[in-house]
């Protein structure tokens, strides 16, 4: 009776095993359900945390972020992706950058996604704004997951009397507050998702952007942090499950790298390694179908656990309840 149970549990997992394999090759080849595509450059300028906060290279800023937008531009980019707080301004005191990056779209006829900070009373948030052709900018979603000590400072004012040198670590005089939705925002061309940073490092940010009708997921990020270190890499990676998980392109840009350009298969399509400028560029499916990871999330790992343990103890009490092993 034990072995035929054994047998019993061994074919179910080949069973199981063998539909999603199949389910898997399925959907990796399936083309039905993409909606339009659209060419989407990712801009990376190489301009580090350092530098970037420096008055003195803002306008040196500028015209690197302009040149790219030209070239994304005669490339056929109809899309450009900033990397996470290009312009480390609040946007709604400093109309000159409003200004200046509304008239890059207009001049080449882009639409631009650009990472900046906005502000709404003495709310202060980490931004993507949305700059489209011949109208004027939005803000279209909020970072939902600052970074803690460098975004924001946790139970400050305890903080601050044990240890007041952790209040140099933050970048600004003072904190940012989270997001409150995946904010999917719709062009003629279909719909988008954003994640700032750290937000990609959370399954759950881009399931509900997805659910929500994202039809392609793009991460702003500043990973000059890390230098050309694992560090970059290893988060880099983490726009490879995304992409996995929700059936979505992954268009990532970098201040200083990497950026890349993810299928909705895993594969890296488009490449910037750390520490280079200059911008990648694709035609990005727009795809409207749901998997069942964005579905259900990581259900499946905890209903496999739960069988796993469940095969574990039926196992366990048939051998030591069995003739010859009692104890």
């Amino acid at each position: 009776a034990r072995g035929k149970k054994k047998i019993g549990f061994a074919l179910t997992a080949i069973l199981l095993f063998s539909i999603i394999g199949i389910y898997g090759g399925y959907q990796l080849g399936n083309k039905d359900d993409v909606n339009k595509t659209a060419k989407i450059a990712a801009l990376q300028g190489n301009i580090s945390t350092e530098e970037k906060w420096s008055y003195q290279m803002r306008e040196q800023t500028f015209s690197v972020y302009e040149e790219l937008c030209r070239k994304a531009s005669e490339a056929g980019a109809e899309f450009a992706l900033f990397p996470e707080t290009v312009f480390p301004y609040v946007i709604e005191q400093d109309p000159q950058i409003d200004h200046t990056v509304k008239s890059w779209a207009d001049k080449y006829k882009i639409t631009l996604m650009v990472g900046c900070f906005g502000s709404s009373g003495e709310k202060t948030e980490n931004i993507i704004r949305v700059y489209q052709p011949l109208c004027e900018g939005k803000n279209v979603y909020s970072k939902q997951r600052p970074v803690p000590f460098g975004e924001y400072m946790p139970i400050r004012d305890i903080i601050m009397n044990i240890l007041p040198v952790l209040g140099e670590i933050n970048m600004l005089d003072r904190s940012l507050l989270p997001g409150e939705s995946s904010s999917v925002w719709h062009s003629d061309e279909g719909s988008f998702g954003h994640l700032i940073c750290f937000d990609s490092i959370y399954d759950i940010l881009a399931r509900e952007s997805a659910k929500n009708g994202a039809e392609v997921l793009l991460i702003s990020t500043n990973d000059s942090w890390f230098g050309d270190s694992v560090g970059s890499r290893l988060h880099s990676s983490h726009a490879v499950l995304r992409a996995v998980e929700n059936g979505r392109s992954v268009v990532r840009a970098a201040n200083t790298g990497i950026s890349s350009i993810v299928l909705p298969n895993g594969k890296i399509s488009e490449y910037l390694p750390a520490d280079t400028d200059g911008f990648i560029i694709s035609s990005v499916e727009f795809r409207e179908d749901i998997t069942p990871y964005t579905h259900l999330g990581n259900a499946f790992v905890y209903i496999s656990l739960a069988f796993s343990v469940f095969c574990s103890i039926i196992y366990k009490k048939d051998y030591f309840f069995a003739k010859g092993n009692r104890l």
